[in-house]
């Protein structure tokens, strides 16, 4: 295992080196604060689209796509399986990070239309995570993303009246807010306006279509989602 870690280290020098190189400016891509998988696509990029917000820059800091997830999950998306991830961040967009992250494979990352994704401090997120955001998605500090995790504040297409000549768009996009120490559990959807408040949990499969809770402290789950269990903790 550690032969075949080191050789994927290796085939995925050429990667980091050329996404340090391209997003940040030249003093720091010497730190390869970024550490990039081999299968790790890229759509546009932009000096400047990736924003650290960290008083201590490290080598490494960041690890994108670099391992496979949890030992033993198998999602049933083979297709993608051999795909490190996926990142592309439009003009005018960009992607923060406040400190440590680590993305499993399969994940994807979109910024588009002037958007921000800010990702916490110790920030983890298992395989095939996905956030998409033509606005904002704001995650904290301490945040653990399930398998499977799907994020946007975006519908996609837009919708409009049948009768309107201007063709107004009527599904506007809307922030995505997600606290410090939230556990976001497999196979959990977060639709647009949603908001997750510090120290939550939120149970397998549940789907959020503009929720916004405020109590802390709350497991939330169910379809339609609501609270569940109050007065909890948890730890890794």
């Amino acid at each position: 295992m550690k032969v075949r870690s080191m050789v994927g280290y290796l085939l995925s020098l050429p990667k980091t080196i050329y996404f340090n190189l391209r997003v940040f400016d030249f003093h720091t891509a010497l730190k390869f604060p970024c550490i990039v998988n081999y299968n790790v696509e890229f759509g546009c990029l932009h000096k400047g689209c990736i924003v650290l917000d960290s008083e201590n820059i490290k080598p490494a800091m960041i690890l994108l796509g670099c391992s496979g997830g949890s030992p033993g999950v198998f999602t049933g998306e083979s297709p993608r399986v051999k795909c490190g991830g996926f990142i592309g961040v439009k003009p005018e967009s960009k992607i923060v990070f406040h400190g440590r992250a680590r993305l499993e494979k399969g994940f994807s990352l979109k910024a588009d239309g002037g958007a921000t994704i800010e990702l916490g401090n110790n920030f983890s997120a298992n395989s095939y995570f996905f956030a998409s955001a033509n606005d904002l998605i704001k995650i904290g500090d301490d945040a653990v993303i399930g398998w499977n995790v799907s994020i946007r504040d975006v519908d996609g297409h837009c919708i409009y009246q049948k009768d309107d000549p201007n063709q107004k768009q009527i599904n506007l996009n809307r922030a995505v807010h997600i606290g410090s120490h939230v556990w976001v559990a497999a196979k959990v959807d977060i639709l647009k306006g949603t908001t997750i408040p510090d120290n939550s949990i939120v149970a397998y499969g549940t789907l959020l279509t503009g929720n916004k809770f405020t109590e802390r402290n709350c497991i939330i789950g169910c379809n339609p989602a609501r609270i569940i269990k109050e007065n909890i903790n948890w730890k890794k």
